[in-house]
């Protein structure tokens, strides 16, 4: 058993390990650029200082086909949007659905002032704390999915055209930005709706 100091010192972190299998999804290995957008998302994302964004410790590399993200253990008190709506059975009360939004909205505002985008903003990246006088959120996961896995790794109705190669868009990304963010976070108000 550790020490009170040695105690004292640790800290819980959630770990999450996006990794693409040796078969199945061709050959999706992290590409050089890959390499470089995680190394500056990693660096902008631990910049933010926001109440309604999980902390990012570290964000990187995986061997040659993953990425590992060390972040602040937002499930141990909250509950994912996705299980909230789940739970609820219906759409949220308009007023709610905004105030929910409004926070996320926020959250995003604030990774996009220094830079990093979330890329990957679903419901199951919301976290919801409904014990509080009103609900509050936390967004978790900026930056674990880079953008040239979006089209084959990234969750079908959330993702931006960019992110898929259409109008305007590359299949891997490169025009990616906060307006992909955006995207995503009015697919998850017409759904909280």
């Amino acid at each position: 058993p550790p020490s009170g100091a040695e105690a004292a010192g640790r800290q819980t972190v959630t770990l999450r390990l996006l990794a693409t299998p040796a078969s199945g999804l061709g050959p999706y290995g992290l590409r050089d650029e890959d390499r470089a957008h995680l190394a500056k998302q990693a660096v902008l994302l631990m910049r933010v200082q926001h109440p309604a964004v999980a902390e990012t410790y570290e964000l990187g590399p995986y061997g040659e086909r993953g990425v590992l993200l060390a972040r602040e253990p937002v499930e141990q008190k909250g509950q994912t949007l996705r299980d909230l709506l789940s739970a609820r059975g219906g759409p949220l009360p308009e007023a709610e659905a905004i105030k929910l939004c409004a926070q996320i909205g926020e959250a995003l505002e604030a990774a996009h002032q220094q830079g990093a985008c979330h890329l990957n903003l679903t419901p199951s990246c919301v976290y919801v704390y409904p014990d509080e006088p009103e609900a509050r959120v936390k967004v978790a996961d900026f930056g674990l999915l880079p953008p040239s896995w979006a089209a084959q790794l990234g969750e079908p109705g959330y993702l931006a055209p960019e992110q898929l190669g259409g109008p305007g868009g590359t299949s891997d990304g490169q025009l990616c930005d906060r307006r992909t963010d955006q995207f995503a976070l009015a697919v998850i108000l017409y759904e909280m709706l």
